[in-house]
């Protein structure tokens, strides 16, 4: 009788209901498998194993059992064991953040390993589970043996690299976001502790990305402030987004609208700082042709 073994050092009780529901299919075929459970140190182990009275005997049956209990394995790795991986990365080598900080983390790496490269191309998930299956079934034709968070870590090393990656990524973003919604926290206070220079601010963007600011009789505003924020940028450092969002900073108006034909990249960060005193006109005169009311 052919006994192969599933050890993991995860919760056995979720390992054990994917196995099985992977290994029952078997039973419309006339084969049926059993498993019995054993611990060992700080691992459990799923005994996985056919009838011997099944219809069919021989190598064939015992290369058919292998198959499916490869595929459960594969879907455990990808589904299960991966995420807890992750999750013992973030924990060793980010012991920095929080628990529901890591959380926020690790739904983060498992975005970025299944986020293609080209969506074009085959979505990475089905190209990284052929590759897994390939190797479990190779494993399974010499072992009858398979500890799953081993078999990720020597086996499937290129797997495990691509965890570390994604985890690694993941950090990178999540402090990135981090340091974005503090620096909108400061320019939000900035502008709400100090009186607004004027009750009303008209942004004009152009096509060519350059702004106007026109207060409410359409008229250009000028600033001291403004005029040291341009003496200060040379023509090759200037980033008009960037320019535009000091300005609002700078006057902190009561109301500013926005008259643009699309939106640009620091709208996001300008409807964050103003939140309700921000509003995008709709069309008037004001506005680049293409966004005038008719």
């Amino acid at each position: 009788m052919e006994i192969i073994s599933i050890g993991t050092d995860h919760p056995v009780a979720g390992i054990r209901a994917n196995l099985v529901q992977e290994v029952e299919s078997l039973h419309g075929y006339g084969v049926v498998a059993r498993f019995r459970q054993s611990d060992l140190g700080h691992h459990s182990f799923l005994h996985c194993y056919l009838e011997e009275n099944g219809p069919e005997n021989g190598e064939g049956r015992n290369r058919v059992f292998r198959y499916y209990l490869a595929n459960a394995i594969t879907d455990l790795i990808l589904n299960v064991i991966s995420r807890e991986m992750l999750r013992r990365l973030l924990t060793r080598d980010y012991g920095c953040f929080t628990d529901e900080e890591r959380e926020e983390i690790l739904r983060e790496a498992i975005a970025f390993l299944e986020e293609p490269a080209n969506p074009a191309f085959t979505p990475p998930r089905i190209i990284r589970r052929d590759r897994i299956l390939v190797r479990v079934l190779r494993y399974l034709e010499e072992h009858d043996r398979l500890i799953l968070e081993g078999f990720v870590r020597f086996q499937l090393q290129d797997f495990y690299t691509e965890l570390k990656e994604a985890a690694d990524r993941a950090v990178e973003r999540f402090l990135a976001r981090r340091e974005y919604d503090e620096f909108i926290r400061l320019l939000r206070y900035l502008v709400e502790i100090q009186p607004a220079r004027l009750e009303e601010l008209n942004v004009r963007v152009e096509q060519d990305g350059i702004f106007a600011l026109l207060d409410e009789e359409g008229r250009p505003v000028e600033h001291e402030q403004l005029r040291n924020l341009l003496i200060e940028t040379t023509e090759e450092e200037i980033e008009y987004g960037d320019l535009l969002l000091s300005a609002l900073v700078t006057i902190a108006p009561a109301k500013v609208i926005l008259h643009i034909r699309e939106p640009f990249p620091v709208l996001e960060t300008i409807s964050r700082v103003f939140g309700p005193r921000m509003l995008i006109c709709p069309g008037c005169p004001l506005c680049p042709p293409g966004v005038r009311a008719p």
